[in-house]
């Protein structure tokens, strides 16, 4: 237990310290704009608008691709166990769960157009939940067998925290989850579950579309800022808006996801404030969420463009992602404590 705890502390300070550094890179438009002599003196408005515009090529377009593609595919295998149940189609849906909340993990620091329209962030995965209030509802739904919540259309009205990947972590990993295998069992849950999986795969979708739409898309917002522009009068701004969501994530994954749950030691340690701690995928997810924050930042450029007295800022950011994802990626081949069951064999340990 010491040694584990030991890596998850690795992690927590790798992510610190990556956070701490991505700040600084957050406030290189700001610093450019006053004219600093800084990190982001080199910058120009030209830089600044190829950045925005290769992050929403490069990463952001095809990352909620992804996550589009992968949650169509669970709502599919989820159908496809309603229909037929058995082991197997049990399986297959909890693997397609793990592939699409890998996926959602990868866009969920995001936080800015679609994804804060009409509550999806939220719709989507309702977390933090430290009173266990999205809890309660669905094990009150569970044992009503209240048929608004098994019909798609009628879900999208009832309460955020009944509708996203976190319900869905409860009905598919939670207690007397196992009966969806056996027919006639859990006939009540799995409708639920599909209707569930088919909100997520719909929200999915929307997200997908309005980052690939034209002039009307989020995307042309932070391409083309202006004096007509409601977000971005520069791309400075836009730029900043991106390198902000980093530093955010950042935060989340550090002070929320990790500190929060693992307390100061293995007595005041709270794993089951952590997300989706049922399913085994508590260190994936951060794993997927440290990648997806890397890559966003590869994908603009900005550690390239640093002028030759600014490089360390480029290496100390690469240095520091790499030190958090490698101790992601270690604390995952000993996540058991997270979960304590066998479901965790679903998640690769490399």
């Amino acid at each position: 237990m010491g040694a584990c705890l030991g890596r998850f502390g690795q992690l927590v300070a790798a992510t610190t310290m990556a956070l701490s550094l991505a700040a600084t890179l957050a406030m290189a438009p700001a610093r450019a704009q006053e004219g600093a002599t800084a990190a982001s003196s080199a910058f120009g408005e030209t830089d600044f608008a190829m950045m925005v515009r290769t992050t929403i090529e490069r990463q952001i377009r095809p990352a909620f691709t992804i996550f589009s593609e992968r949650a169509a595919r669970l709502s599919i295998s989820t159908s496809m166990l309603c229909a037929a149940p058995d082991a197997a189609a049990l399986a297959a849906v909890r693997e397609d769960f793990g592939t699409a909340v890998l996926a959602w993990s990868a866009v969920e620091f995001l936080r800015v157009g679609p994804m804060m329209d009409d509550h999806r962030l939220e719709r989507l995965a309702f977390w933090p939940d430290p009173r266990g209030i999205g809890l309660r509802q669905v094990q009150a739904a569970l044992a009503s067998g209240d048929e608004t919540a098994a019909d798609p259309a009628a879900l999208t009205q009832k309460s955020v925290a009944m509708q996203g990947l976190t319900a869905l972590d409860y009905l598919l990993f939670g207690t007397a989850a196992d009966d969806l295998a056996a027919p006639g069992a859990a006939d009540y849950r799995c409708r639920y579950a599909r209707a569930v999986a088919q909100n997520v795969s719909a929200m999915a979708e929307e997200l997908e579309n309005d980052w690939n739409r034209g002039e009307d898309g989020i995307a042309a917002l932070f391409e083309q800022p202006g004096p007509d522009n409601p977000l971005f009068q520069t791309s400075k701004e836009a730029a900043g808006e991106i390198f902000q969501q980093v530093a955010t994530g950042l935060e989340i994954v550090a002070d929320h996801k990790l500190k929060t749950a693992l307390g100061k030691s293995a007595a005041t340690a709270k794993p089951k404030l952590a997300p989706f701690w049922r399913s085994g995928a508590t260190l994936p997810t951060i794993r997927a969420n440290l990648e997806g924050l890397s890559a966003l930042v590869e994908a603009s450029g900005a550690l390239d463009r640093l002028g030759k007295s600014d490089r360390w800022l480029a290496d100390a950011i690469r240095f520091e992602f790499r030190n958090a994802i490698d101790a992601a990626r270690g604390s995952t081949r000993r996540s058991r404590m997270w979960c304590g069951t066998r479901r965790c064999a679903i998640w690769p340990a490399t």
